[in-house]
Order: structure tokens, then sequence, then C-alpha cells
């Protein structure tokens, strides 16, 4: 025990401490990448594949295939109401 030295932590040293600036480690994490956003054409494209594949099953049940249709249905809507397949007007037909 003769051998251990002890350090006396005193006030000055704490607030030395405190207000020293934080060295950067780079031990930090890095943020994820985010993925890419699924368009509503690509959600319906793949909705579509899923309830193929789940009414070819035996264990699905008309609740399993009915929320998939429900699904289907919810990203039609979206990519019709967000795309360019919009109706055009008479004029546009023609123009020369």
């Amino acid at each position: 025990m003769d051998s251990d030295e002890q350090f006396e932590v005193t006030d000055v040293a704490i607030v030395e401490v405190i207000s020293e600036p934080a060295e950067d480690s780079g031990d930090e994490e890095l943020p994820e990448e985010i993925p890419p956003v699924i368009t509503h054409t690509e959600g319906l494209a793949a909705l579509d594949v899923a309830l193929r594949y789940v009414e070819q099953q035996e264990e699905a049940t008309p609740t399993d295939t009915m929320l998939l249709r429900k699904w289907c249905d919810i990203a039609a809507k979206k990519r019709v109401g967000l795309s360019i397949l919009k109706q055009r007007t008479l004029h546009n037909f023609f123009k020369m």
C-alpha cells in the first residue's frame, strides 16, 4: 500500500477538467445512410407481387389478402394523385 500513489483532487483541478473542451476521440458514430424513398409506383408493384404470393399460400386467410388489397388500393390512389397521369385538356391535343 505504501507504493500506491494517491492523487489529491482539488476544486481547481475539477474546474479545469470541466472547462476544457473535450478532445475529439474520433469514435463518434457516423449518421446512418438514409435509404432512398420508395415511389408509389414501386410500392404498388411490390404490394402486387406480395398479394399474388400470399394468395398462393394455403395458410393465407381472407384477412391477409384483404389487408394487402387495401394497401394496393392506397398505393394506386397515391400514384395517380401525384403522378403525371393527370387528365389533359382538349387544348393539349390540338397544339401544332
